[in-house]
């Protein structure tokens, strides 16, 4: 009469399935979004260095560009949503899944960007 039986307890709560939704939908629409902004970025240093080139050809910019810095924003801002979202929904297997979805869409830029 005291304890619940085992396969009641390992299922999630409803407060915790409702957690989970959202977050995996703010995840899809967070991902959705963190693609079009890589896209853009991509497009516009592309258009920026073709313009840099034929005003001035061969003079090479030092540093970091603006892209490299809207990356390493996009890298710090992922890691935190995964720990926040993480925090909410802690044994999301669907959450891990965005994640490595949004990491991924990061990596394919930095491995694009060190191609060029």
């Amino acid at each position: 009469l005291g304890a619940a039986p085992a396969s009641r307890n390992s299922l999630p709560s409803l407060p915790q399935r409702v957690a989970e939704a959202v977050v995996l939908a703010a995840g899809a629409h967070y991902g959705a979004l963190l693609a079009e902004l890589v896209d853009t970025v991509r497009k516009t240093e592309t258009s920026m260095k073709r313009l840099q080139q034929r005003q001035a050809p061969g003079d090479a910019a030092g540093g970091a560009s603006d892209g490299d810095k809207i990356f390493a924003q996009l890298q710090l801002d992922v890691a935190s949503f995964g720990e926040q979202a993480s925090a909410i929904a802690p044994h999301s297997k669907g959450l891990t899944r965005v994640l490595e979805g949004l990491h991924a869409c990061l990596r394919e830029q930095s491995e694009s960007q060190a191609a060029q």
